[in-house]
């Protein structure tokens, strides 16, 4: 009788750890799967959140593109001309820095395209910012230019902006002929303040 009490017990024992033991990777279990669901939700929600912004820019971008194109359409001949030609197109630009007296803003292909020493001895328009390609190392004759706030980007373009009046544009890629449109018509200026400027900015490396 003793020996079969004392089974019973150790046996009751046994199932009580168990029946504990279980308990508590139960409940470690239930724990790990609330973070994790808890984790996860969050994620979505983030996921959520960024492709609403996402595609709320992309909206707004393309609204903003819809409406320049329409613009475009109305741009009149007298305001609007084409350059073709790298020497024509560099030394337009050269011309508009020449001429800006409030603000210039020039995007280039290469620095090559620019008179570094006439861009330095500039002194008219108070703002000038020049947009060039980002590189591993900076261009060593950008660092005389003083007066001229230097911009690096990962997209650069050929463009410039002077006095918030005329603009040339050119393209986003190197040409040996390249082709670009000058125009003092609202429309064009419209597109650079519209889209191409908020695509520089965000291109800008820092």
């Amino acid at each position: 009788e003793e020996t079969t009490a004392a089974l019973s017990q150790s046996r009751s024992e046994a199932f009580n750890k168990l029946a504990t033991s279980t308990d508590k990777t139960l409940t470690r279990w239930s724990n790990s799967e609330k973070k994790q669901a808890t984790s996860l939700h969050k994620q979505v929600e983030e996921t959520a959140t960024s492709l609403t912004e996402s595609v709320k820019k992309t909206v707004e971008t393309m609204e903003a593109v819809r409406n320049a194109g329409e613009g475009l359409l109305k741009v009149s001949a007298e305001k609007t001309w084409y350059l073709t030609g790298n020497d024509e197109t560099c030394a337009h630009i050269m011309d508009m820095v020449a001429r800006a007296e409030v603000s210039m803003v020039v995007s280039v292909l290469n620095v090559e395209c620019l008179d570094l020493k006439k861009l330095s001895r500039t002194k008219a328009p108070k703002r000038r910012v020049l947009i060039v390609p980002h590189a591993d190392e900076p261009e060593p004759a950008l660092e005389g230019l003083h007066g001229w706030r230097i911009w690096y980007t990962e997209t650069p373009m050929l463009f410039a902006v002077a006095d918030d009046r005329e603009i040339f544009l050119g393209g986003a890629e190197d040409s040996d002929f390249p082709l670009g449109v000058v125009s003092t018509d609202e429309a064009y200026l419209r597109l650079y303040h519209d889209v191409i400027g908020p695509r520089l900015i965000r291109s800008r490396v820092q």
